[in-house]
């Protein structure tokens, strides 16, 4: 592993580490923040379904984040662009319709499908930076 990659994953992991923090910060503080908006209990309940879900998806998140920052500054810029088109608008847009609409979850499903991309395009990204494939683009 070449020193690029080595930073590329220092980043990744403090991050990481980073968000870990702000999604228990989330989770805990879930009931808490959703009352500073509303005093409606069925929205608090909502809202507090919906931080928990984007909680624990916060450590996914910095790879969509970091390391494809990371592939595009080394110049592999169409591996993001495509796993970012398959994520938005296969897995997410296609997760959405079955899970928020066809299967009646609401916004709870809205953003589960959110999550599921996140979590794909996650294994995808953190693939193609470990193999290293973006050593071989040219930046002219």
């Amino acid at each position: 592993m070449d020193e690029v990659q080595k930073h590329g994953l220092m980043s990744y992991f403090l991050a990481t580490g980073f968000m870990v923090v702000v999604g228990a910060v989330f989770y805990i503080f879930a009931p808490f923040l959703a009352g500073l908006f509303s005093k409606d209990l069925e929205v608090i309940d909502l809202v507090v379904k919906v931080l928990r879900i984007v909680a624990l998806v916060q450590p996914f998140l910095c790879v969509t984040l970091v390391i494809t920052s990371a592939l595009q500054g080394a110049g592999d810029t169409k591996y993001p662009m495509y796993s970012t088109f398959v994520g938005i608008w296969g897995v997410r847009v296609l997760g959405v319709y079955l899970l928020g609409i066809r299967l009646n979850w609401g916004l709870v499903g809205v953003w589960l499908a959110i999550s599921i991309d996140i979590i794909v395009r996650r294994i995808i990204l953190i693939i193609r930076f470990m193999k290293s494939k973006w050593k071989e683009i040219k930046i002219e």
